[in-house]
């Protein structure tokens, strides 16, 4: 990529619901194949895809995050269910769904105006989700719906997110690996 970098805004998740997470999702994991999980310490909710952008550009980027977040208060958030995008056809993407406060909305709402002119706008609502795997060839809906059950115990305690980050994406062979470039505390 030499002088470009990937970039998304997000939040991670508490040490606690992580390992609540990945722990009820090891029986769902053992009953699917061809699914590329994201890796345990990888796990995050994306609140806006920026995408690849130059490093000239990136320290403005930067800049752009610190100020949208500057008023920007803490929030709930709770993980329960799971879902499938495309909800039509072969779905691609495997997630849990992400139950939140308006103030995740009004944050996503702020980032995507803030970098209107970087990013092309999503024709689709935000829907805020935990991304588990990708599926390459994707499931037939008697999987999905197999995912679906299996996955209707999958939750996580509720939490307050403190914190929103800045990440990089480097993409390698055997998947991306993300670095925290910047992190901005919420306000009370």
């Amino acid at each position: 990529m030499g002088d470009k970098k990937r970039i998304f805004i997000a939040f991670g998740l508490t040490d606690s619901q992580k390992s609540q997470i990945i722990d009820r999702l090891k029986v769902v994991k053992r009953s699917f194949t061809g699914v590329k999980w994201v890796r345990d310490d990888q796990l995050h909710v994306t609140i806006l895809f920026i995408g690849e952008v130059s490093s000239s550009i990136f320290n403005e980027c930067r800049e752009r995050f610190r100020k949208a977040l500057s008023n920007a208060s803490r929030f709930n958030v709770f993980y329960s269910g799971v879902g499938v995008f495309p909800p039509i056809g072969k779905a691609k993407v495997l997630w849990v769904k992400v139950e939140a406060s308006r103030e995740l909305y009004s944050i996503h709402s702020s980032l995507a105006t803030v970098f209107a002119d970087i990013v092309e706008k999503d024709k689709r609502p935000y829907i805020p989700h935990l991304t588990l795997g990708r599926v390459k060839k994707g499931l037939r809906r008697v999987d999905v719906e197999r995912f679906i059950n299996k996955g209707k115990g999958l939750w996580a305690e509720r939490a307050v997110v403190e914190s929103v980050e800045l990440y990089s994406s480097l993409l390698t062979p055997s998947g991306a690996r993300y670095k925290v470039e910047e992190s901005v505390g919420l306000g009370e």
